[in-house]
């Protein structure tokens, strides 16, 4: 019994399968790797990607390696190269350039370099012009340009001669500009296209062979140009004759000029005088309507470059003297207060005065009022005439209308100035006739037609 318990209980357990330890088990096959050196496939991104890089990575490269070079080799050397570079400055001057010194720096990421004794000369060797000291900053545009150009170019000193000729044509320190020389060309009109222009302590002489005046010259000259945003804006200060008063300053922002023609420039002129006798300047500028006396005053002048203008003039004068016309008397006035605006364009002509107050010798007297006076004008021909105008300055227009409006208005001051005015002759004699009398308050007249 027992045995055949045992055997039906072994029948019941499962077979079991005993291994040998000789036999290993079979090994599990790993993921196959990339031979080395095999390129992984990668997309068109990618490829441009790698190559730009590659790219950047050689630039940065030349770059690192030409600066290291300028810093350690060229600029500690730099007075080696004193005879080419004035060779290169005077044939972009177009004048013969020698230098006596030159030293080598940085300012911040920018080549410096200090030139000591610079001085030009004109085709006969005669010299024109003497620099004791030249600050330049190298600009980095010098590279891909293949010529120098300044960051900021600073200027100790110098003595400056400018000249027009009995033709008309400029030189300045020897550098002619042709008549027909582009804006832009030429040894100025690269100097002008530096991005900062610094000059301290110049004197500046200057010479109008044109006007026949005498030299006119100018100590203490300090000068600014910064081009580095526009408008382009500059600074001038000098010292003046003691004949002409004291102190002269002109600001301006330029959006567009030509040296050859700056009386076509488009932008905005500031200029301010000190104590100075408007009469001692007549033989260098023509004043509007002769305009003279003493005093102080300060001038704003608007132009979009093609013949419009607007002129704004604060006066506080003694003495002065005006004509407001060529046909017409000089009118006295022992004192002359307040501002004047003038404006022409192609629409018309517009005076207009602010706080204006006058006496004058003849003891007429005109309390501070503000007036405006408009002359609309027909431009005659077509468009090409009215352009050509524009660009010329020269207006042949018809009258068309206008309008006066002021503050208030004195008759009897009006009809004794008649004479003195721009005024047809029989409005005139109509005035004298009737000798007026009273005030005009809030005056508005509107007309059309001549």
């Amino acid at each position: 019994m027992r045995r055949q318990r045992c055997n039906r209980a072994c029948a019941q357990r499962p077979a079991s399968i005993r291994l040998s330890s000789s036999t290993p088990p079979a090994p599990v096959e790993a993921v196959p790797r990339p031979a080395a050196g095999l390129p992984v496939a990668r997309g068109g991104w990618g490829r441009a990607l790698g190559r730009l890089f590659d790219a950047l990575l050689i630039v940065w490269c030349v770059l690192a390696l030409g600066v290291l070079a300028l810093r350690h080799l060229v600029l500690p050397a730099v007075g080696e190269f004193r005879a080419p570079l004035a060779e290169l400055l005077g044939e972009r001057l177009g004048v013969a350039v020698a230098i006596e010194r030159i030293d080598g720096g940085w300012a911040g990421w920018r080549p410096r370099l200090r030139l000591a004794g610079v001085s030009l000369a004109d085709a006969q060797g005669r010299p024109v012009l003497t620099l004791p000291e030249v600050d330049a900053t190298l600009a980095w545009s010098s590279l891909a340009m293949l010529e120098p150009h300044f960051h900021r170019l600073e200027i100790r000193a110098p003595d400056l001669a400018v000249r027009r000729d009995a033709a008309g044509a400029l030189h300045v320190a020897g550098i002619e500009l042709a008549p027909g020389e582009a804006a832009g060309d030429g040894g100025l009109g690269w100097l002008l296209a530096q991005r900062q222009i610094l000059i301290h302590g110049a004197r500046l002489a200057w010479t109008d062979e044109a006007r026949g005046a005498p030299l006119l010259q100018l100590e203490e000259v300090a000068f600014r140009l910064d081009r580095r945003a526009r408008p382009a804006r500059f600074a001038l200060e000098a010292r003046l004759p003691a004949a002409l008063g004291e102190r002269v300053r002109l600001r301006g922002e330029l959006r567009r000029i030509d040296p050859l023609r700056p009386q076509n420039f488009a932008g905005r002129l500031h200029v301010e005088l000190g104590r100075t006798a408007l009469g001692s300047w007549r033989p260098w500028m023509d004043l509007p309507l002769g305009l003279e006396g003493e005093g102080a005053l300060q001038a704003w002048l608007d132009a979009d470059g093609r013949g419009a203008h607007a002129l704004t003039v604060d006066l506080a004068l003694d003495r002065a003297r005006v004509r407001l016309g060529e046909a017409l008397p000089v009118l006295a006035l022992d004192r002359l207060d307040g501002r004047v605006e003038l404006a022409r364009n192609e629409d018309g002509i517009r005076v207009a005065g602010r706080g204006f107050a006058f006496e004058s010798a003849q003891g007429l007297a005109l309390e501070p009022t503000d007036f405006e006076l408009v002359l609309e004008q027909r431009a005659e021909g077509g468009p090409g005439d009215r352009e050509h105008a524009g660009r010329t300055g020269e207006h042949g227009a018809a009258a068309s209308g206008g309008r006066l409006v002021a503050e208030r208005l004195e008759l009897a001051t009006l009809a004794a100035l008649a004479a003195h005015l721009p005024l047809e002759a029989d409005l005139r004699s109509r005035l004298a006739a009737l000798v007026p009398r009273g005030r005009v308050e809030d005056l508005r007249l509107a007309w059309k037609g001549e």
